[in-house]
């Protein structure tokens, strides 16, 4: 029985070391302001009473909490620079900050344009945690931008979305349908976005940075970084340059090179300014146009050049107006040289004010 009771408690201590008991400590929230920076820590489960063997790191250092800070099971407590050992300063705009218990790592956030980083906050705004469920059942957590801080609360999802909105066109300013944007910061969490017939998306994620896949099948593809904040529209245009979008299979483009080019390119609207729009026209062509695009796909300016006969190089001019006489915004815009209906070349110019 003595032997017995022996092999049981070694089994039972060997189990325990196998298996050990964390204590978890959750960073819950951040704000930062001109006076200094407020956190939120919280813990489901702690067995100890106290953060003396709690540390806080980031770029600039790391320091223990000060010592006889109590912390129990299900508190949300809150603690500034002035309750650690040693003074950090967080930049927002490219730091890591690490919440530790000794050499036990627990949570982290990243702050800057980079990556799947959160983008620095803005006046009033916090960096809110929330958790989610992994494929193997384990829970984790991401950060937004929480334009309604809960400091000393428990987290709400509210005012920590953005609108994710665009337009995706290829190569010669058509639009692209049945785009999706996708990506993976989040192991269970990724969202699927596509465009419509017109090219155009609109989606609410929260509020942070996304290492973005904007991709149509296998055919073409892009890699951006999109920042989405939070209580907002955050428009984005994405082109496919290397891809043109024909509709009709049927249709043939002809093989004759018509020169289509824009002179100076990028073109800066200055006064009476305005940029060269030339063309080789090998053939008499009649009803001939030149037809002007903002990157929406929205018709700008056409100019109606009738019929032509064969040429070297033929050469108009445009002012960066639209037909109404408005001067357009700066961006990318797109030329279409065209005959009767029927597309013959395609440019694209920068315009900038």
């Amino acid at each position: 029985m003595k032997y017995f009771l022996v092999t049981l408690i070694t089994l039972l201590s060997i189990s325990a070391f196998a298996n050990p008991i964390f204590e978890y400590v959750q960073l819950n929230e951040l704000i930062c302001t001109e006076d200094g920076w407020q956190m939120e820590l919280f813990t489901d489960f702690f067995t100890e009473q106290n953060l003396d063997n709690c540390i806080v790191s980031c770029n600039a250092g790391s320091s223990y909490f000060n010592p006889g800070i109590s912390f129990s099971e299900g508190q949300y407590i809150l603690v500034t620079e002035a309750d650690l050992q040693s003074p950090l300063e967080f930049d927002q705009t490219n730091d890591c900050i690490y919440v530790s218990f000794d050499d036990l790592y627990l949570s982290s956030l990243n702050l800057g344009f980079f990556d799947n980083n959160i983008p620095p906050a803005q006046a009033g705004q916090s960096y809110t945690s929330h958790s989610y469920s992994t494929q193997s059942m384990e829970t984790s957590y991401f950060f937004t931008l929480d334009n309604t801080p809960t400091m000393g609360m428990q987290n709400s999802s509210e005012g920590t979305n953005g609108t994710f909105e665009g337009y995706v066109h290829d190569a010669a300013g058509n639009p692209v349908a049945n785009v999706e944007m996708s990506h993976s910061f989040l192991e269970t969490n990724n969202f699927e976005i596509f465009t419509d017939d017109a090219g155009y998306f609109s989606s609410e994620i929260p509020a942070r940075n996304y290492d973005l896949h904007v991709h149509l099948a296998y055919i073409a593809s892009l890699d951006s970084l999109v920042s989405i904040f939070p209580e907002q529209t955050n428009y984005y245009e994405f082109c496919f340059e290397n891809y043109v979008n024909i509709p009709n299979s049927e249709i043939a483009f002809p093989e004759i090179h018509y020169n289509l080019n824009s002179t100076p390119n990028p073109f800066y609207q200055n006064n009476d300014n305005q940029i060269e729009l030339s063309f080789s026209l090998p053939i008499n062509t009649p009803d001939l146009s030149l037809t002007i695009y903002n990157s929406k796909g929205q018709v700008v300016n056409t100019i109606e050049l009738g019929n032509k006969d064969a040429s070297e190089k033929w050469i108009c001019t445009w002012d960066g107006k639209d037909n109404g006489n408005n001067v357009q915004a700066s961006g990318i815009y797109f030329i279409k040289l065209s005959s009767q209906g029927k597309d013959l070349a395609t440019s694209k110019l920068i315009f900038l004010k």
